[in-house]
């Protein structure tokens, strides 16, 4: 993770400190603190990035999708099982967009509770940051929470 960090990211972000978490067992995670006091962590498979708006929050086991974190995914390519899959059907290889895995292509798709992913005080929270993208990378109107 930090080798791949260090050669594709590190110098377009002006990082203060770089370290490790432990999210689970199995999961390592890297953590790039940044001089604007905001956080992004990557996941060890890569795909899965969350910026922070705090720092402080990383640790933070309250720290919810669309409020103090929002979730992206890193797809230099689609996994040879997710070509051709209808749920990986919105995500961009390659590139780093916000979360699509999963989602239906409808706003509203974006906050149906039936859904795990979706933008609700209820759901996971990972397609926040798509909703604020599709709305001009402005928080809408009736977004499930206050600022």
């Amino acid at each position: 993770m930090l080798a791949w960090y260090n050669k594709y990211l590190n110098k377009y972000l002006k990082s203060v400190k770089i370290d490790k978490s432990e999210r689970s067992e199995s999961t390592e995670t890297l953590v790039v603190y940044l001089a604007d006091g905001s956080a992004i962590t990557f996941a060890n498979y890569i795909y899965d990035v969350w910026v922070y708006i705090y720092a402080k929050d990383v640790n933070n086991p309250d720290a919810r999708n669309g409020r103090e974190k929002f979730m992206f995914r890193f797809s230099p390519v689609l996994l040879e099982d997710q070509i051709g899959d209808e749920r990986f059907k919105y995500v961009k290889a390659p590139g780093l967009e916000p979360y699509t895995a999963f989602w239906d292509g409808t706003l509203e798709g974006l906050y149906d509770n039936s859904n795990n992913y979706a933008c609700t005080k209820d759901g996971a929270g990972a397609f926040c940051t798509k909703w604020i993208q599709m709305n001009g990378w402005k928080i809408p109107e009736n977004y499930p929470f206050k600022f």
